[in-house]
């Protein structure tokens, strides 16, 4: 039997460490379904991915530009669904084809699926 090394380990407490961060979050904000924050945190954690720190960054932009997006776009469009989303098309094509052939794709990819989730109201 292979035992888990100390880095194993210590991803692993690291990990865990984030859920509960994250569920905590979740509960404080009275999140509907809080327990989507912890899972989320294990789905993305990769032990063998590097560049962690600026893919958070990424993440973290596009999280805020998804933000800026919903509240730009929504409101305006609320009354025509076909005209929204023509202008949702348009933005998420904006966004997916051409940084998502670079670096910094993270912020960019992960805010036009959450605007994509949020607006045609996406199971959580």
């Amino acid at each position: 039997m292979i035992y888990p090394s100390v880095r194993d380990w210590l991803f692993s407490v690291k990990t865990f460490a984030a859920a509960m961060i994250a569920l905590y979050i979740g509960l404080a904000l009275e999140l509907p379904r809080p327990y989507w924050a912890m899972a989320t945190m294990y789905i993305v954690s990769n032990p063998f991915i590097g560049a962690t720190r600026s893919k958070a960054i990424y993440r973290a932009l596009g999280t805020v530009l998804d933000a800026s997006a919903a509240v730009l776009l929504v409101p305006p469009f609320v009354e025509s669904p076909y005209l929204f989303s023509v202008v949702l098309a348009l933005w998420v094509g904006t966004l997916l084809f051409p940084p998502c052939r670079t670096a910094p794709r993270a912020a960019t990819c992960s805010c036009s699926r959450a605007i994509r989730c949020r607006s045609s109201r996406c199971p959580p």
